[in-house]
């Protein structure tokens, strides 16, 4: 469970670091825009690799039994959840989520990691979707503050936002069935 902890840790400090400005500028200019997110990119890497293997080392222990309901939201709101990620602003995937709102991947990780409570309750998945939740409500915020806005000023064609609904079919369906492969976790 600590190396779960450390992982989450790390992982939060550095992606709040953008949530700073002057933070963030002033650690670029003691050590340079290409350091900086060279340090951010292996910090990432250490952070994901400490996560997983936390996870998977971690004891089971059981806060409380999901409802009987949660898995088949889930499943619904991982399909959300796929659509907001990718819907990601820095992308170019035209979508009404970036007409809605400045954070659609922060939007979607809240989707995942709410559903994932609705189907976990074992602590070690607690601990870290409840730390991604807690992270992304925290980055929307920082982020409205620093007047964030919208990628798209109006709504993409509906054909557009048909292929990328497509898209998000195809991803949906290859994690669903691929989800025992990379968690050990089957769906079905």
């Amino acid at each position: 469970m600590n190396m779960l902890i450390a992982g989450l840790a790390i992982f939060v400090l550095i992606h709040l670091v953008p949530c700073a400005p002057a933070m963030r500028s002033g650690i670029i200019g003691k050590i340079g825009d290409s350091p900086y997110k060279a340090l951010f990119s292996v910090l990432s890497a250490v952070s994901l690799v400490l996560i997983v293997l936390g996870l998977k080392g971690a004891e089971t222990v059981t806060l409380y039994d999901p409802p009987s309901w949660g898995r088949p939201v889930n499943f619904i709101l991982m399909f959300i959840a796929i659509y907001l990620v990718l819907s990601n602003p820095l992308g170019s995937a035209p979508s009404s989520a970036k007409y809605l709102t400045a954070h659609p991947m922060s939007w979607g990780v809240v989707f995942w990691a709410v559903g994932h409570l609705l189907s976990n309750g074992d602590k070690a998945h607690v601990v870290l979707f409840a730390t991604f939740l807690f992270y992304s409500v925290v980055s929307m915020y920082s982020g409205s503050q620093r007047g964030q806005k919208p990628a798209l000023d109006k709504r993409p064609p509906i054909v557009a936002e048909l292929v990328l609904i497509a898209i998000v079919a195809a991803v949906y369906t290859v994690l669903f069935w691929g989800h025992r492969y990379f968690t050990g976790m089957p769906l079905i």
